[in-house]
């Protein structure tokens, strides 16, 4: 018969749509990745510049809290002798009324 190999019309016209759509939307993706490049290469440094100062932004805030941390220790253990001296002080005051 012969018509086996032969596609209709209509479907070679919609396959040539597909193909063409197919093709745009792979120009449309290159064109995109164009404008990813482009934009990397104008606000690239930027972004590493912001990203920077996260990290030392990250850097002193984590020092900063360490520094916090220190300072209430050495605060509790300041308490803590100040406690101690004022028993002392009210110690000695005692066993000077006693003399007296």
């Amino acid at each position: 018969d012969g018509s086996e190999g032969v596609v209709p019309v209509d479907v070679q016209r919609q396959r040539q749509v597909v193909l063409a759509v197919g093709k745009a939307v792979h120009v449309q993706q290159i064109g995109r990745v164009d404008d990813i490049a482009a934009l990397h290469a104008v606000h690239g440094n930027a972004y590493h510049r912001a990203a920077a100062r996260l990290e030392r932004r990250r850097r002193i805030l984590s020092f900063i809290q360490e520094s916090l941390s220190q300072l209430r220790l050495d605060t509790k253990y300041l308490v803590f002798d100040l406690e101690a001296t004022r028993q002392e002080r009210d110690e000695y005051r005692r066993q000077l009324e006693e003399i007296r």
